[in-house]
């Protein structure tokens, strides 16, 4: 029975590369599902690409063993590892931990090869959350705090940096902002994210207080990407965000350099993230939950 436990996806990696690793069976299968005239498609064609739409990958998941689906799926989170591990792939322990994951709990893997989950309930989807969580438990303290950088990475594509920074300074903080920018320049940052905002203006840090980045924070993780959230889990994260500075300053991306950071900063920060999904009920789990698969899976 062919296996694709070695597989390792790359920019280069084609149909052909899964294909020559699955048995006769799983091939024909694939074959017969899609015809032949897409079927000489896929082999030629690099999985990273756009071109491989999650009907075909559902077809793949459909004819391959359930041991396959789980390699296949680990292979593209290791393909994605680039945009939160220290190098271009996942540690070999964390890949092989993910694996036993998958074999255990195969829905936590399902996502990272886009098969949807609508339909689910949010006690589905937050228990699906818990498996990512098991996930994110399996990579090293730097690989999770790329990760965590990641996550505000998705986030801050739907920030606003004038609601979400300007709107929740004090008076005077957001005036210390206001006046040290020519008119044209301030314009500009209301119309940035709250990441284009700290990378542009170098004393932002200076005006604003340590309060008030817990109150952007907040702001943030309740962005309309994030679906909001209830008053009971605004005021956990608050408490939270004010106990751990070092995880509240991950919104500003600048100020983070995992592959220079001491291991005892790192776990600390690695286990904030913990702290902060504890937070929110199933119900916002459920709404962030594209949030978090977006970071992992590169999607």
């Amino acid at each position: 029975m062919g296996s694709l436990e070695d597989l390792v996806v790359t920019s280069a990696t084609t149909g052909k590369d899964v294909v020559d690793r699955i048995s006769e069976s799983e091939a024909s299968c694939i074959r017969g599902a899609v015809g032949d005239a897409v079927y000489g498609v896929l082999l030629g064609t690099p999985l990273l690409r756009a071109g491989i739409n999650a009907a075909v990958v559902a077809t793949l998941v459909g004819c391959l063993t359930p041991d396959n689906v789980v390699f296949l799926g680990v292979a593209f989170i290791d393909a994605q590892a680039g945009g939160w591990a220290a190098g271009p792939h996942m540690a070999t322990e964390t890949r092989m931990c993910i694996v036993e994951v998958g074999m255990e709990r195969p829905q936590a893997i399902l996502a990272s090869l886009w098969v949807a989950t609508a339909g689910e309930d949010a006690a589905a989807i937050a228990e699906t959350h818990s498996y990512t969580v098991e996930i994110y438990n399996c990579m090293t303290d730097a690989e999770k705090v790329g990760f965590l950088v990641r996550v505000q990475d998705v986030l801050d594509s739907n920030t606003s940096a004038k609601r979400d920074i300007i709107n929740v300074l004090p008076e005077p903080e957001a005036a210390c902002v206001r006046k040290s920018l020519p008119e044209e320049e301030y314009a500009m940052l209301l119309d940035s994210t709250v990441h284009e905002a700290f990378a542009t203006v170098d004393y932002l840090p200076d005006c604003v207080t340590p309060e008030s980045l817990v109150q952007i924070f907040v702001s943030i993780t309740a962005s309309p990407g994030a679906g909001g959230l209830s008053d009971k889990s605004r005021s956990c994260l608050v408490d939270v965000a004010r106990e751990h500075p070092h995880y509240v300053a991950l919104i500003n991306p600048g100020s983070y350099d995992p592959a220079a950071m001491a291991p005892s900063d790192l776990a600390e920060i690695a286990d904030d993230g913990l702290k902060v999904w504890d937070c929110l009920s199933d119900e916002e789990l459920k709404r962030i939950q594209g949030v978090a698969t977006a970071a992992l899976f590169g999607s």
